[in-house]
């Protein structure tokens, strides 16, 4: 039994790798950035693109007559092809890796559900869960991809991939298949797991049927008492995985396995308790999140997916029509009772949260030195004190009045007692009043929250790194050349260590590193000289990142040995500052001075104007600079993705316009046009995207400078003048430590040929691809040639280096400065999340990356060694989320 939920544990975690990847590609498409040159032809030539799209599946894109629809965009279409073929790579490798994903998945499934295991909860939990996680992932997977317009990439794709090489994308047929059949998820789902219908049915019939009877009620209430546990000093925190609403997301979960297994699986409908089902989650919901801001609606895909199949029951006779006639009478009064229900229990939660919150407030009243031990309770009330207005605003509909002046500004909330007390719903009133009393409150001990918070901070690098640093330590690659490298790392976090070691103790004022609480006081919370300790030791850990990611990409990219001089150059170099390179590679920078100037005094500009947007004192400024955003929109953008696309150091003027747009979502004054603050709201998230697709767009040039053969094979050119020396040492650095990679990416098995996509599905080997004989890979000869064409092709160097810093302050400015204000609501369940879309966008954007040097002219690499790649660049990004969510506190 171990090794099948180790199969289907398998599975859930590429599900969770391909979600974040299809949400930023269905976002990232209608922006453009990195793929500008496919969006180009859809814009210029939309009869073409819909002509290509229309033969989808009938006709070859090569044997369409492009040029009796559209001769100029056929034109621009073929003289467009190189760069369609660069952008849209990654993004026809992700079908494939979707394709196989579901061969898989259902063989898996199928073979589990034909066996005589039968699920439990009490003798096969871990089984019941893993099994019932995949099927739940695997249809978000596809409802979620569908969203794409795969057909019109696939044809773009193949046509330029015919025109540049003259012949069809690797495994052309089984993708397109694959798309074909996927051009309406749902009933394709229901097609493809119907061998596993029965087995659907008797978990909902018998185990998560009297669950949510029985628990859906009051799972909101239960566990709460206990879930913000109160802690009189620093103790042991709960792992990361842990959630403090268990049974808030046990109740979800079930919900989660009986709209997916209604759903795709409407004929066990023909159950009675399966009915049952039915009408109690129409009755209580009214929306599913599939992942982040995409949700779907329940009752019209119910309505269109399976009212019809209870019509079909019924005719065969398993369903009498005075019941199919009852369910329909309930499907149709659901959609009230629905919303009804979601007041009430958000209702129940401001109840509870006022409470709760009250409670706080006047335990820091009597003893102040309690904040640093549960900073992380206190701001996890607040979150949700948050959301639950904010879901009033978006639901409340006209029982509020239009006029409510609630500001998110880093102020927090500045209302008047009169229109507090002006609410229909008393709750509501004192949600808010204590809402702002505790945020008033927290202002003056904004060191104290810090100081906690860096704990806790300090609690979960320790979990993430070190246990990457054992894995490097037990490496059989492990050479006497990678041990410098492991101290280095180890070195750093000792440092780290010790230095909030003696923070803790200062502030205790004793000699233990245990947060005692008696022992703090009002001046030694707020000092600030032991507070600059710890941003002292923030400001070293991107360095062990960067380490970190050199020496795995060198652990395993390669079955060699990785030559002394890189990972010597790795311990003891250093990467110039970007504005020194900008200087010394051209004289281009010295020239444009006048330019940048007057970007950063446009965004400056742009920044002041949104700081008065968010000024709510003077309530008639506030309106006519709302209505200033939404006439200059435009001019906006352009200014920001101009400061974005220009050199590093304009990022940290970029990244700082970003908070004063995200403080506000929707109008708050009677002066103001009602689309002003959507119209803000709009421009910071496209500010957003455009931020994440300038990362990507960063690192396929660092790709093209680093691994092409271009890169690897030019000849010897000599170094411009203004070159500093530390400048060629560190460009390289980035291509000696990078080139076993590309060796390894650009093999003679580019010429070879693939075997096809059916036979790696059914090789028996999950996610394991077949290897060409002819595949060579790097050699410690070959690693040497490399190395020694590396002082020859010094300028493609410097421009590596130079990109690798422009995206190293890009993600670094845009860490410090965006603060966490990204929320999701939802009817069931609100959830706060603290811009971790920003994290999956950097980190999807690592992994595309990736894909391109390894998986580029080859078949798919194994999963195990991509993500081994990989977890280097998640650790880096976590410490980017870190200093992300330490701004919290800055928003008091």
């Amino acid at each position: 039994m171990s090794g099948n939920v180790g199969k289907l544990r398998g599975l859930r975690d590429t599900a969770r790798l391909l979600l974040p990847q299809i949400y930023h590609l269905s976002d990232g498409l209608p922006v453009g950035g990195a793929y500008e040159p496919a969006l180009a032809v859809l814009r210029k030539h939309p009869d073409l693109s819909a002509k290509l799209a229309k033969k989808f599946g009938s006709e070859h894109p090569k044997n369409i007559n492009i040029d009796k629809v559209d001769k100029a965009g056929a034109d621009f279409l073929r003289a467009s092809a190189s760069g369609i073929l660069e952008c849209l790579g990654p993004v026809y490798g992700l079908f494939e890796e979707i394709a196989i994903f579901q061969e898989h998945t259902l063989r898996v499934m199928t073979d589990l559900s034909q066996s005589l295991l039968a699920f439990s909860l009490n003798y096969t939990p871990q089984l019941l869960d893993a099994y019932m996680g995949l099927f739940v992932d695997a249809c978000k997977v596809h409802i979620l991809a569908a969203k794409v317009p795969r057909a019109l990439i696939i044809q773009y794709y193949t046509f330029a991939y015919n025109h540049v090489n003259e012949t069809d994308p690797p495994h052309f047929t089984e993708v397109s298949n694959f798309i074909r059949a996927f051009q309406d998820a749902i009933p394709r789902l229901q097609a493809e797991f119907q061998p596993i219908n029965s087995r659907i049915g008797d978990v909902l019939e018998k185990i998560a049927g009297p669950l949510l009877w029985n628990t859906l009620e009051f799972a909101r209430l239960q566990g709460r008492a206990d879930a913000f546990a109160w802690r009189t000093q620093f103790g042991t925190l709960p792992g990361m995985e842990e959630s403090i609403f268990p049974a808030m997301e046990r109740a979800q979960q079930m919900q989660e396995w009986a709209f997916f297994g209604i759903l795709v699986c409407p004929g066990e409908t023909n159950r009675a308790d399966v009915r049952g089902l039915l009408t109690l989650i129409l009755r209580k919901s009214f929306k599913f999140v599939i992942f982040r801001k995409h949700a779907e609606w329940a009752h019209p895909l119910m309505e269109r997916h399976v009212m019809s199949v209870l019509s079909s029951v019924a005719k065969k006779g398993n369903l009498s029509w005075a019941e199919k006639r009852d369910v329909k009478k309930v499907v149709e009064k659901a959609f009230g009772e629905a919303c009804d229900s979601a007041m009430g229990d958000h209702r129940t939660h401001r109840i509870w949260l006022q409470q709760r919150l009250q409670g706080v407030f006047t335990q820091l009243q009597e003893d102040a030195s309690l904040i640093p031990a549960n900073v992380s309770t206190i701001l996890a009330l607040l979150c949700l004190s948050r959301m639950e207005l904010e879901w009033i605003l978006l639901h409340g509909g006209d029982s509020l009045p239009r006029s409510l002046p609630i500001s998110w500004a880093r102020s927090g909330f500045s209302m008047s007692q009169p229109l507090k007390a002006s609410f229909p719903d008393s709750s509501i009133a004192s949600l808010l009043s204590i809402h702002s009393d505790v945020m008033q409150y927290l202002q003056s001990y904004q060191d104290a929250i810090q100081t906690g918070w860096i704990w806790i901070l300090w609690e979960q690098l320790q979990a993430a790194v070190k246990p990457l640093v054992k894995q490097v330590a037990s490496s059989p690659t492990l050479t006497r050349h990678h041990q410098p490298v492991v101290r280095t790392i180890e070195t750093l976090l000792d440092e780290y260590s010790e230095t909030c070691r003696v923070l803790l103790t200062e502030l205790c004022g004793e000699d233990t590193g245990d947060y005692q609480a008696g022992g703090c006081n009002q001046k030694s919370l707020r000092g600030v000289q032991t507070t600059e300790k710890v941003r002292r030791a923030l400001a070293s850990l991107p360095n062990a990142c960067e380490i970190w990611f050199t020496l795995n990409c060198q652990l395993f990219s390669v079955r060699t040995n990785v030559s002394a001089q890189s990972l010597d150059a790795l311990c003891g170099g250093s990467v110039t500052s970007a504005r020194s390179e900008a200087l010394g590679l051209t004289g281009a920078a010295k020239t444009d001075r006048t330019a940048e100037c007057s970007i950063v005094q446009e965004l400056n500009m742009a920044s002041k104007l949104a700081e008065m947007v968010c000024n709510v004192g003077k309530e008639l400024l506030r309106a006519g600079s709302l209505q200033a955003v939404g006439f200059q929109a435009a001019k906006l953008q352009a200014v920001y993705e101009a400061a974005v696309q220009g050199p590093a150091e304009h990022a940290v003027h970029a990244a700082s316009f970003l908070p004063a747009l995200l403080t506000f979502h929707y109008n708050d004054h009677p002066k103001c046009h009602e689309d002003h603050g959507e119209v803000a709201t709009a421009i910071a998230e496209k500010l957003m995207g455009s931020l994440i697709l300038r990362v990507r767009g960063l690192l396929h040039d660092l790709f093209n400078l680093v691994f092409s053969p271009h890169a690897l094979c030019a000849k010897a050119t000599p170094l411009p003048e203004q070159v500093s020396e530390d400048a060629a040492v560190g460009g390289e650095m980035v291509l000696a430590s990078q080139s076993t990679t590309g060796s390894m990416a650009f093999s003679s098995l580019a010429a070879s040929r693939k075997p096809p996509l059916s036979s790696v599905m059914k090789s028996g080997k999950d996610f394991r691809s077949s290897t060409d004989p002819h595949d060579a890979y790097a050699t410690s000869s070959s690693v040497g040639n490399v190395a020694t064409t590396t002082r020859g092709s010094t300028f493609h160097n410097e421009k590596a280096t130079l990109v690798m810093s422009k995206l190293t302050a890009l993600v670094e400015a845009c860490s410090r400065h965006c603060a966490p204000r990204s929320i999701l609501v939802d009817s069931e369940q609100t959830v706060f999340l603290p811009l971790w879309w920003l994290r999956e966008g950097v980190i999807s954007a690592f992994r595309t990356f990736l894909r391109q040097s390894v998986w580029k002219g080859k078949t798919l690499q194994r999963p195990s060694e991509l993500e081994a790649q990989v977890s280097c660049l998640d650790a880096a990004c976590g410490v980017s989320c870190l200093l992300l969510d330490a701004q919290i506190c800055n928003d008091m």
